[in-house]
């Protein structure tokens, strides 16, 4: 999976991530940062609500900040509960 946005294009959300809605997807990717810079993407539903996940295996961001795209592979980060190859959070520390 790749994602490519430019960081002008957040919104933020009440628990202090930013959301990327897909024109064409059931689903948002919310994008936060800890106090430790450990990037975390969730897949979310479209209410911010419900977890959605997809097939496990890692996912590529790509973040365009001053006109320059940097790609970032994560790491697939199951939340309890999750199974099948299935996954709802990747990480990036």
């Amino acid at each position: 999976m790749i994602l490519t946005f430019a960081v002008a294009n957040f919104a933020q959300t009440h628990d202090a991530g930013h959301v990327l809605k897909f024109a064409d997807a059931a689903y948002r990717a919310e994008i936060a940062m800890d106090s430790s810079r450990k990037i975390t993407v969730y897949l979310v539903d479209e209410a911010l609500k419900n977890a959605v996940p997809v097939d496990k295996g890692t996912m590529t961001i790509a973040l365009t900040v001053d006109g320059k795209e940097t790609p970032f592979e994560m790491s697939a980060s199951p939340k309890e509960g999750e199974t099948d190859g299935k996954c709802s959070r990747f990480e990036l520390a």
